[in-house]
């Protein structure tokens, strides 16, 4: 593990940085992706006839949000989602809705392929900030394709033309758009 200002000689959120994971999988993100997956799994308890352990994980799930909430008025920041802006929870819903999409309907997602945007209640994909800075630690990770909110489309100027030339961008105006660009073709609809 090293040290965030360490990694490429940038200094990047979350309180370490593991080798193999690099600016992509952090511990702060691990985190966050923990807390977005309690409510799908809490529903799945639900189904399955479980309510106690649907119980727990929502009880979990909130004291980590409240715990972490209080603390960040006490000290002036965060402490479960250690050094991560606020919005960062929320720049996670287009990658949670398509992974869910791809979850119900059997379809793969390429694993070279990255996504970010707020989704508003109506399925609109709205823009993110540190675009980038995700864009530049998704072609050091290896990823072909980036699928960015399209008001975002204004941050383009700001990504290195090196970044720009390993990278093929798809602007999503709503969930359909990421979730047709983002989902493998069914074999079944195919044949």
């Amino acid at each position: 593990m090293q040290r965030p200002e360490q990694v490429g000689g940038h200094n990047h959120s979350g309180p370490l940085t593991a080798n193999w994971g690099g600016e992509v999988l952090n511990v702060p993100n691990a985190i966050t992706f923990g807390r977005l997956c309690a409510v799908p799994v809490a529903v799945w308890f639900v189904l399955q006839g479980r309510m106690g352990w649907a119980l727990v994980l929502f009880v979990l799930a909130g004291v980590s949000d409240g715990v972490d909430g209080w603390l960040a008025r006490r000290r002036g920041g965060t402490v479960l989602g250690a050094w991560m802006d606020p919005a960062a929870d929320k720049a996670l819903l287009v990658g949670m809705f398509v992974a869910l999409a791809s979850l119900m309907t059997g379809r793969a997602i390429p694993p070279t392929t990255a996504m970010t945007g707020e989704i508003s209640l109506r399925g609109l994909v709205l823009p993110v900030g540190g675009v980038r800075e995700k864009v530049i630690a998704a072609a050091r990770a290896g990823i072909t394709t980036v699928m960015l909110p399209a008001r975002n489309r204004r941050d383009l100027d700001d990504i290195p033309p090196s970044a720009q030339a390993r990278l093929r961008f798809v602007w999503l105006e709503t969930v359909d758009d990421a979730v047709q660009a983002a989902l493998t073709p069914d074999a079944e609809a195919s044949s």
